[in-house]
């Protein structure tokens, strides 16, 4: 989801969190969003945007493309996709399930031209999956050391990620940081430190730094 939004040309991406992404995992861009004519196939499986012949896959510009992080996500959580074009008038909001759209389809809402990914419950319907995972505090930590290692890969991109409720983030790279306080970011997070911009907070324990 993170490897979408860089490719849809964003210079800002958040992620917010609750329970360590289990009860929510919402990432928002200010990309180039998503044509309403592609909504009705976005989950489904290798379907992608990224590739429009054949001869592309030797011209890749892109992340790549794996075609199954929506599909697969919409299998096992609460889907919900909010996403506006540059001139379109309003934005759209549309819910998946199984991969599938919902019968109603995607409907016009308030928004800004970006694309914000809702994950709700994950794996409300595998509770064998679900027992497996760490606690939230720990799943939380897996979260902020992904968006940090992305701060240090994808300079001129600000990158933030907080707990729902938090007055703060816990990771916050501006868009005019260097790799280096990016990669500052990353080290933050592996020492249960809490980053801003270019100014490190003072260590707290792993348990009180990444409380949900």
């Amino acid at each position: 989801v993170l490897e979408n939004a860089l490719d849809a040309g964003a210079s800002q991406v958040s992620v917010l969190a609750k329970d360590g992404g289990v009860k929510l995992l919402q990432v928002q861009d200010n990309g180039c969003g998503i044509r309403a004519g592609d909504l009705g196939i976005l989950c489904h499986r290798h379907t992608t945007s990224k590739l429009r012949e054949f001869g592309d896959l030797k011209r890749m510009q892109t992340l790549g493309f794996r075609g199954e992080a929506l599909a697969s996500v919409s299998f096992v959580s609460h889907l919900q996709v909010t996403t506006m074009t540059a001139g379109a008038e309003s934005a759209l909001r549309a819910t998946y399930r199984d991969g599938e759209l919902d019968d109603a389809g995607p409907q016009p809402c308030a928004g800004v031209p970006g694309t914000t990914i809702t994950m709700k419950d994950m794996f409300y319907n595998l509770l064998a999956r679900r027992k497996a995972l760490r606690p939230p505090a720990e799943e939380y930590a897996k979260l902020l050391d992904v968006v940090s290692r992305y701060a240090v890969f994808k300079e001129g991109v600000a990158f933030s990620c907080r707990r729902q409720g938090a007055s703060r983030p816990d990771v916050n790279v501006p868009a005019t940081a260097s790799r280096l306080v990016g990669a500052a970011a990353a080290s933050a997070v592996q020492s249960g430190a809490q980053l801003s911009g270019s100014r490190r907070v003072q260590p707290k324990s792993a348990r009180s730094a990444y409380r949900d």
